[in-house]
């Protein structure tokens, strides 16, 4: 029976928490230069404030903000790690008095990244007070191949025109994945999406997805990661702690419980 006509928890009950970056396909990923400090260039998320406002996708809107790096939220309970830096973590969710926030380290090939998308956009489309009280952060987790990071820089790319473009990548991506048919989107049906259907500034976007910055940027999102113990993917952290993603609405809701 496909995946998708079997319901969302018999899919989340059917998936291994996660994928795991273990053998190498292809090619491995040669670093960048990062530097001493392994930061990166954050120049390049400067926003260009001359955009033309449209209903594209791929054009600067009043809603393309750069997030804060403000914490897990006030929810957590006292002493919580702040593990992450978020400030350039796509969001989704906070439509309200944000008072807690999720963050997700997520490879694009992977299907139980797939599957945790499919349940916050459920609990998103569910639970109005989810949606309001609590953000959802994205943060990349390349494999050790090249093509993994060619993918996550190629959606980088979109998010560097804005926002909404991220998420349109995002989920197009894994939708793909999670259709009756999974379906592994190449980079090439990716660069035409960008261009027919974002409608992005392909002569910047070429050259953003083929920049060492894009790369530097991936290698210090990653080593977030790394550093917090993150071996596959989903991780899904709330509060400074890791959590098993297909129980995320029972631990939201004692979390927010407890603080009331």
């Amino acid at each position: 029976m496909p995946l998708r006509n079997l319901g969302l928890l018999s899919l989340l009950l059917l998936a291994p928490a996660a994928c795991r970056d273990a053998a190498v396909d292809g090619a491995p990923y040669v670093p960048v230069d990062a530097g001493a400090d392994g930061g990166f260039d954050t120049s390049i998320f400067e926003t260009d404030t001359d955009a033309t406002a449209t209903d594209d996708p791929g054009t600067e809107s009043e809603t393309d903000t750069v997030p804060v790096d403000d914490g897990p939220g006030l929810a957590c309970p006292e002493g919580s790690l702040d593990l992450f830096d978020d400030t350039y973590a796509p969001v989704r969710g906070g439509q309200g008095e944000v008072r807690l926030r999720v963050t997700n380290f997520s490879y694009f090939r992977c299907p139980h990244c797939a599957h945790y998308h499919a349940l916050v956009e459920e609990l998103l489309a569910r639970r109005a007070d989810l949606a309001d009280e609590v953000e959802f952060r994205f943060h990349h987790f390349p494999f050790s191949d090249d093509a993994s990071w060619e993918l996550h820089a190629a959606v980088v790319a979109a998010q560097l025109q804005g926002e909404d473009a991220f998420w349109a990548m995002h989920d197009y991506l894994f939708d793909s994945l999670n259709a009756t048919s999974p379906y592994t989107v190449p980079i090439s049906e990716l660069v035409t999406f960008a261009d027919e259907e974002l409608g992005l500034d392909m002569e910047k976007y070429e050259t953003d997805r083929l920049s060492e910055e894009v790369r530097g940027f991936l290698q210090w999102d990653r080593q977030q990661g790394d550093d917090a113990g993150v071996t596959g993917t989903p991780s899904v952290f709330v509060c400074g702690e890791k959590i098993s993603w297909p129980d995320l609405e029972v631990v939201l809701d004692e979390i927010l419980a407890d603080d009331l």
